[in-house]
C-alpha cells in the first residue's frame, strides 16, 4: 500500500511540473534591471544568484519556469561573471536644515553607489527594494554580496532601514561605525555654516517663549540654541566653538532654561576655570534668575549628595571636580558642560580622565580653540563630547596621523558636531563694538593678601586726605600684587602668573592668536606693563610685542604703531592709557583688553577708541578685567553710572581726589574675604 502511495506521488509531481510550465519573457525594466514577466504580465524580481545560475551554470529553471539564457534573448546586453563593487556614500546636507521642526530634520543623506572602472551609478532604489544586480553601460553585473551585507550591517547599527536622509544622532552612530571598521565613503566638505544659517532662518518658525529666560537672543544665537536643542534631544554631545565675543555662555544658558522647563528635576553640571565661575553666576542672575544655581567652592562647600538636590545648576572649577570626584560620580547628570574645554586636551591627565568618567546624557564642550596644537587635542575634547566616536587614541592616530591630509579626512566626520562661527560670518547681527565685562574672583590666598594690604594701608594712611594713597595701593595690588606688598613692607609670596587675571589673559590671547589677530592691552602701571611684556614673551614666543608708555619718546610712538598696524602675524601692544590714549590710530588690533579699570570713563573710552575708530575694518571686542568684592568692582560700578549719565561727556578729571567721597569709602571697605563669607552664607541658607 505504501509503495502505491509513493509511486502516485512521484507521478503527480511529474505531471504537476509539466502543468506548472509557464510562458515567460526576459525584459529590462525602466529602472535598468533584468526581470522575468510571466504569462499574466506579472514581473518576478529575480536575484543575482538566479540569473547567474541560468546564464553561467547551465540551470534551465527559475521558480518552476523553464527558461533559456537571458543573453540569447537580450542580445544587446552582455553578462559579467564578476560582481560590481557597492559603496555606501554619505553626504552632509549643506543647506535648509529645518532646525525648528524639532522631530523632522536631517543633517546628512546616504545613498548606494555601484562603481565600475571609475564610473558610478546610483543604485539606491534597487538596494531599498532588495535587488542585488544592475545593468551598467549595457552590461549586467551582480552586486558583491560581501558589500551588500556590509552595508546592511551598517544600516542595522545606525538604526535606519534604507537610503535617504538621517538625523544627527544617526550620523554620529554612522561615524562611530566607520571608526569601528564598518567602512563607508564621505563625499562632502565641512558644513558651510553660512549656508546652514541662511537655510535655518528661511525655515524658522516663531520662537517659543520660555518663562525662565530673561533676554532676547540675536538671530545667530537663536540658531545656536536650536542646534544645542537637537544635541540635547538626541542625547549626544557637541563642541560649541564660536569665536570669542559671540555669546557662547548665553546660548548655553538658553538651552539650560529649556531643560529646566521640561525636566524640572534634571541636574546640570558646569565645569569652568575658577576665574570664570563668577561670570557664569552673574550671567545666570541676569538671564535666568529663577533657576537655582549652586557655586560649589570653598572650605565649607557641600559634601553630601542630598545637599545638591535643591539646585538645577552646579558651578564648579576643574580643580574642585578632582578633589570632590567621588561626590560628583554619584550623579547621573542630564548635561555636563565644560567651559574652556581645552583644559582637557591632554588625554592622559588625571583631570581629563575624571571628567570623562562622569555619568551624563549630554556633553557640551565650550571652547574657542578646539584644536590648539595637535589633532589629539581635538580627539580628547571630542572623546568627552561623544565617547568612542573617534575610537581609541591609538586607533585614532593610526587612522589620522598628524598632518593636513588627516585633518581634511577627519573634518567632515565631526563638522556637524562642532558649531564654529566667526565674527565675520555673523557680522550683520553684531554691533561694531562688542563689550565683555569679565568679573574675576580672587582665590582664598589672594583674598587674604588683599585684606592684609587693605588693613595695612588704612593703618599707614589714616587721615581722610591720605585715604587716596590707600586706594592707589589697592589698585596696584589688583594689577601687580607684589608691588603693593613691597610698598607696605608686607612679606608674603604670591605667584602672579597663577592670578586670575594672568590666567584669563592667557586664555584670551590664545584665541586671539589662533585667528592671527592682534590685541591692545591697557594697564595703568609701569611695573604691570613690564610684567605683562615678560609674561607674554615667555608664553607666546611667536608673538610680536610693543610697549607704549611714558618711557617711550613721543617721536617713536607713531612708527611703532605703524609697524603694529602692518604686522601680518599675532601681536600685542601693551600701553598706558594716558600715554597712548589719544592721538594714535591703532586699527591694526581689533581686541582691546583693559587689564585694570580706570576711575574716569573718558580715559578708558579714549583708550578703546585707539582701535574702535574710522579705518577699523573688523568688529572690535573690548574685554574689561576686574576683581569682584574689591575696590575694582566699585570702580566699574562708578564707570557704568557715569556712562549712563552721559555717554559722551567727560565726567570729572583724571585725578582720584576729585571722585565722590562715597565711592572712596565703599572702595576702602569692600573686602574679598567678607565677600566669600557672604557667598558661602547665602549657599548655606538656601541649602537649609
Amino acid at each position: 500500500m505504501s509503495y502505491i502511495k509513493t509511486f502516485s506521488k512521484i507521478v503527480l509531481r511529474s505531471v504537476g511540473f509539466k502543468m506548472k510550465k509557464k510562458a515567460y519573457q526576459w525584459l529590462i525594466t525602466e529602472e535598468g534591471y533584468i526581470d522575468i514577466a510571466d504569462s499574466s504580465g506579472q514581473n518576478l524580481h529575480l536575484t543575482a544568484r538566479e540569473i547567474f545560475n541560468v546564464e553561467f551554470k547551465g540551470k534551465k529553471n527559475i521558480r518552476e519556469i523553464d527558461v533559456e539564457k537571458p543573453s540569447s534573448i537580450l542580445t544587446t546586453v552582455s553578462f559579467s561573471r564578476y560582481p560590481v563593487r557597492c559603496i555606501l556614500l554619505v553626504s552632509t546636507i549643506q543647506e535648509k536644515i529645518p532646525l525648528s521642526a524639532k522631530n523632522n530634520y536631517s543633517i546628512a543623506s546616504c545613498k548606494i553607489i555601484a562603481e565600475k572602472d571609475g564610473s558610478r551609478s546610483d543604485i539606491s532604489t534597487a538596494f531599498d527594494k532588495g535587488l542585488d544586480h544592475l545593468l551598467f553601460d549595457k552590461v549586467w553585473y551582480p552586486f558583491a554580496p560581501e558589500d551588500t551585507e556590509h552595508i546592511r550591517q551598517i544600516f542595522k547599527r545606525v538604526g535606519i532601514s534604507g537610503t535617504g536622509p538621517m538625523n544627527l544622532g544617526q550620523y554620529v552612530l554612522l561615524c562611530r561605525s566607520m571608526i569601528e571598521g564598518l567602512d563607508f565613503e564621505l563625499e562632502t566638505s565641512p558644513l558651510d555654516f553660512e549656508s546652514w544659517l541662511k537655510g535655518t532662518r528661511l525655515l524658522k518658525v516663531k520662537e517659543e517663549k520660555n518663562p525662565f529666560f530673561n533676554g532676547k537672543l540675536l538671530p545667530y544665537q537663536q540658531d545656536g540654541f536650536e542646534w544645542l536643542s537637537i544635541i540635547n534631544q538626541e542625547n549626544i554631545g557637541c563642541i560649541l566653538a564660536d569665536q570669542m565675543g559671540l555669546g557662547k555662555t548665553v546660548q548655553v544658558i538658553r538651552l539650560l532654561t529649556e531643560i529646566f522647563l521640561k525636566f524640572e528635576d534634571a541636574q546640570c553640571l558646569i565645569v569652568a576655570p575658577s576665574t570664570l565661575l563668577e561670570n557664569w553666576r552673574r550671567e545666570f542672575l541676569k538671564f535666568a534668575p529663577a533657576i537655582p544655581v549652586l557655586l560649589h567652592r570653598g572650605a565649607d562647600r557641600p559634601a553630601l549628595k542630598k545637599e545638591f538636590m535643591p539646585y538645577t545648576i552646579i558651578l564648579v572649577s576643574y580643580d574642585t571636580v578632582l578633589r570632590d570626584f567621588t561626590l560628583f560620580q554619584m550623579f547621573e547628570w542630564h548635561v555636563v558642560i565644560l567651559d574652556e574645554a581645552q583644559a582637557i586636551k591632554n588625554p592622559a591627565a588625571k583631570r581629563t580622565r575624571i571628567i570623562k568618567s562622569l555619568e551624563r546624557k549630554v556633553s557640551i564642550a565650550v571652547t574657542g580653540t578646539p584644536m590648539e596644537n595637535r589633532l589629539t587635542d581635538l580627539w580628547s575634547i571630542m572623546d568627552f563630547a561623544n565617547s568612542g566616536l573617534l575610537g581609541s587614541m591609538r586607533g585614532f592616530l593610526s587612522k589620522f596621523p598628524e598632518g593636513i591630509e588627516s585633518a581634511k579626512k577627519l573634518e567632515p566626520m565631526i563638522s556637524p558636531l562642532i558649531l564654529r562661527r566667526t565674527i565675520d560670518q555673523v557680522a550683520l547681527d553684531l554691533p561694531d563694538k562688542i563689550e565683555i565685562p569679565l568679573p574675576l574672583e580672587m582665590d582664598e590666598q589672594m583674598a587674604e593678601d588683599y585684606e592684609l594690604v587693605r588693613e595695612a594701608a588704612l593703618a599707614k594712611y589714616g587721615e581722610i586726605s591720605a585715604k587716596l594713597a590707600s586706594i592707589g595701593l589697592l589698585r596696584l595690588f589688583c594689577t601687580i600684587p607684589e608691588s603693593a606688598s613691597q610698598s607696605l613692607g608686607i612679606d608674603f609670596k604670591f605667584n602672579w602668573e597663577c592670578s586670575p587675571k594672568a590666567l584669563l589673559l592667557h586664555q584670551i590671547l590664545e584665541e586671539v592668536f589662533a585667528f592671527s589677530e592682534k590685541a591692545l592691552i591697557f594697564t595703568s602701571y609701569t611695573k604691570s606693563i613690564d610684567k605683562l611684556k615678560e609674561y607674554i614673551a615667555a608664553s607666546f614666543s611667536y608673538c610680536w610685542i610693543g610697549v607704549i608708555d611714558g618711557r617711550l619718546p613721543v617721536e617713536e610712538r607713531v612708527p611703532l604703531v605703524e609697524s603694529f598696524n602692518k604686522l601680518n602675524r599675532p601681536g600685542v601692544l601693551i600701553m598706558n592709557p594716558r600715554a597712548a590714549g589719544s592721538g594714535l590710530n591703532i586699527t591694526g588690533g581689533n581686541h582691546v583688553i583693559h587689564f585694570n579699570p580706570e576711575w574716569n570713563p573718558a580715559v578708558e573710552d579714549q583708550a578703546t577708541a585707539r582701535a574702535y575708530r574710522i579705518g577699523q575694518k573688523r568688529k572690535v571686542t573690548v574685554h574689561r578685567f576686574f576683581y569682584i568684592n574689591t575696590l575694582e568692582e566699585i570702580i566699574v560700578e562708578r564707570l557704568e553710572r557715569k556712562r549712563k549719565i552721559s555717554a559722551t561727556a567727560i565726567v570729572g578729571t583724571d585725578e582720584i581726589d576729585k571722585t565722590t567721597s562715597q565711592d572712596i569709602i565703599r572702595a576702602l571697605n569692600i573686602s574679598p574675604v567678607r565677600g566669600r563669607e557672604l557667598e558661602n552664607g547665602r549657599n548655606t541658607s538656601e541649602n537649609s
